[in-house]
């Protein structure tokens, strides 16, 4: 999520660097679109991805706490969490 919203920082402070070159100056509608509808999805896509992360997370966290204690034993009934 940070690259992303560094690489959108980065961008915005790039064209105010240089003037806005890239820009249609033909309106607010125009500028509108560069700005807001254009780079829409790059400022949504990391807030709906941390939802998938923090359940894979959980998923993964919840695999490693119940895996077995020693992977030599004949009976693996053991798990670290004592289940």
């Amino acid at each position: 999520m940070s690259a992303m919203l560094t690489v959108f920082f980065i961008y915005f402070v790039a064209e105010a660097r240089h003037g806005f070159p890239n820009f249609p100056r033909h309106g607010f509608w125009d500028v509108s679109i560069v700005l807001i509808y254009e780079n829409l999805p790059w400022m949504i896509a990391p807030i709906v991805s941390l939802t998938f992360v923090a359940k894979q997370l959980g998923y993964l966290y919840r695999k490693s706490v119940s895996a077995p204690v020693d992977n030599f034993a004949h009976d693996r009934r053991t798990t670290a969490i004592g289940v």
